[in-house]
């Protein structure tokens, strides 16, 4: 019977790494969860400006109004 590879050993140098993106992430998650979006409209419902119109218009006839390119 063969015993399982157990990969890589963990070093100091990448588990310091790891807890430091980490430690990024969750303050980044938490920046985000204090803004204020109130007034933000989903993403599904951003039209970009480039026909003239106001990004928050309606599609025009025969425009798909699901986000896709």
């Amino acid at each position: 019977m063969t015993t399982p590879d157990p990969g890589p050993p963990e070093t100091v140098g990448r588990t310091a790494a790891v807890a430091a993106t980490a430690d990024h992430v969750l303050s980044v998650l938490g920046t985000l969860r204090g803004l204020d979006l109130d007034g933000v409209r989903p993403a599904a419902e951003y039209r970009p400006d480039t026909a003239g119109r106001s990004p928050q218009a309606r599609p025009l006839e025969g425009e798909r109004a699901d986000a896709a390119v």
